[in-house]
């Protein structure tokens, strides 16, 4: 958690859901992201939620616990490679903002073809080239 305090927000970890995971292992993930978010917060570290979803039968727990018209993080990442992947995406995103509302989006990944209307969109591109140069760094 020190190299964590360092920074003035982190996102929550993102555990992905995928559509063909049995439903109790979706919400295990969405449980452990939102707990170990709680746990930083706890140690006073600033947390941007992260939000993930995998189809209707995850709304009914995926977006639980998060405050209304704050900031979250989403992530595009493998979820745009198909056209039935972008429509689950964008009916999710969809529910999101109407459940949510949030302010703003920190989008990590390609933007989607989505109308978010009035949220504010904040990019962080993905490179797996990047990654792979980064990752034995400590920040």
């Amino acid at each position: 958690m020190p190299i964590l305090k360092r920074f003035s927000c982190v996102c929550s970890p993102d555990f992905s859901l995928y559509r063909d995971m049995p439903l109790a292992m979706k919400i295990w993930n969405v449980y452990r992201s939102r707990l170990l978010g709680q746990i930083m917060q706890r140690a006073g570290i600033r947390v941007i939620p992260t939000i993930s979803w995998a189809g209707k039968d995850t709304y009914s727990f995926c977006f639980s616990g998060i405050d209304c018209n704050s900031v979250v993080s989403i992530s595009t990442v493998g979820t745009l490679k198909s056209v039935e992947g972008q429509s689950i995406f964008q009916k999710g995103c969809r529910k999101m903002c109407s459940v949510i509302r949030p302010k703003a989006i920190l989008l990590y990944g390609n933007i989607p073809d989505f109308d978010f209307g009035e949220i504010e969109i904040i990019q962080y591109k993905y490179s797996r080239y990047d990654w792979k140069n980064r990752k034995n760094k400590v920040y």
